[in-house]
């Protein structure tokens, strides 16, 4: 036997130069969720070379970004507040990262725009445009316009920036979101109005004129008369003997929702100032309906009032008269007394020798 001592030594070394992982691995992607203290939401992505774009491997985009054919219901709550806090030492963006109503962080060495790439945090679009008008059935006037979204805070620390000197569009955009119009209301159904008749009485008999002026205590609406020469030569009746109606109610019209409010921005970058749209969103609108008259009956024509100014007055609550308008000298009492006589009263006529 020989002793291990006297055995001679000898090494092999085994070498790998295998490659290493791509920086967009997902072997360096970190990504966490938590809820902070205010209650937000909060997604975490950290990574060597991070990429948000449709379909990339490290998929992404596709889990962060919402699409803007989404709409918003009007009569729902807010859901929860949203982060994304991204920190790498690139990061791709290409098309739009739709993240509305998120809160977006961003530390990174490098940001780099392809393909028109741009963060948008302004809040999505209303799925109606108006809030529910009146109700006829529960006569309930029209909804007020739900408030305009804010749209998120964007901040972004960077050291420098790339994106293609030919492409003039605003790559960080939080504008307020649209508050939605109001919804509309109901005019009053006027009363029947009644109208006075004359209290001169005309008649021709036997090629002689006759002419008798009565005196009205009040405006008459509806006169039954006579006229005799020993006997009763004619009788009819003047004017409609019916009675003034009420007005109905007008169904009030809600209030434009209110504008949203830009996202703040924040950043160590004087020069991406320019590419930012964080400009406030627009108020709701309030439409008016009008009651137009004309020979072939009444139709409704729908304008719209611009933001900022007064209420028409013709979408004010308001009740139509319980009378008929006043004519001149007279007055609702009269309009009142003269319809509780108007079946009452007989007017005599003398011929005139």
């Amino acid at each position: 036997m020989t002793e291990i001592a006297k055995i001679p030594v000898s090494r092999e070394t085994i070498q790998s130069h295998g490659e290493a992982p791509s920086p967009t691995s997902s072997l360096y992607t970190h990504r966490s969720k938590l809820v902070r203290i205010d209650g937000v939401e909060q997604s975490t992505v950290a990574g060597v070379h991070l990429v948000f774009k449709a379909g990339d491997p490290s998929n992404l985009y596709e889990s962060f970004n919402t699409s803007r054919d989404q709409k918003l219901d009007g009569t729902a709550a807010p859901g929860p507040r949203k982060a994304l806090l991204i920190a790498c030492d690139t990061l791709e963006i290409s098309g739009l990262l739709s993240l509305p109503e998120w809160e977006v962080a961003i530390f990174a060495r490098k940001l780099i725009f392809r393909d028109q790439g741009c963060i948008n945090t302004t809040p999505l679009n209303w799925a109606l445009d108006r809030a529910a008008s009146f109700d006829p059935v529960s006569k309930k006037g029209g909804a007020n316009g739900a408030e305009g979204r804010h749209a998120g805070n964007i901040s972004v620390f960077v050291d420098s920036t790339e994106a293609p000197s030919h492409e003039s569009l605003q790559r960080f955009v939080c504008r307020g979101g649209r508050g939605q119009d109001a919804g509309l209301g109901k005019d009053g159904v006027d009363g029947n109005s009644m109208n006075p008749i004359s209290n001169v009485f005309r008649r021709t008999d036997s090629r002689r004129f006759n002419k008798f002026t009565a005196s009205f205590a009040n405006p008459c609406v509806f006169a039954h008369y006579h006229w005799h020469w020993i006997v009763i030569t004619e009788k009819g009746d003047r004017g409609v003997n019916d009675w003034p109606t009420n007005g109905t109610d007008a169904l009030e019209p809600g209030a434009p929702g209110s504008a949203g409010n830009g996202g703040a921005w924040f950043s160590n970058q004087t020069s991406l100032q320019a590419l930012v749209d964080n400009a406030a969103g627009d108020p709701g609108r309030m439409r008016a309906v009008t009651t137009i008259s004309s020979k072939h009956g009444r139709r409704r024509r729908e304008r719209v009032i611009p933001p900022g100014s007064q209420p028409m007055k013709k979408e004010r609550p308001r009740r139509s008269g319980v009378f008929p308008p006043r004519m001149r000298g007279s007055t609702r009492t009269n309009w009142k007394r003269c319809c509780a006589m108007r079946a009452t009263r007989s007017w005599r006529g003398h011929a005139i020798r």
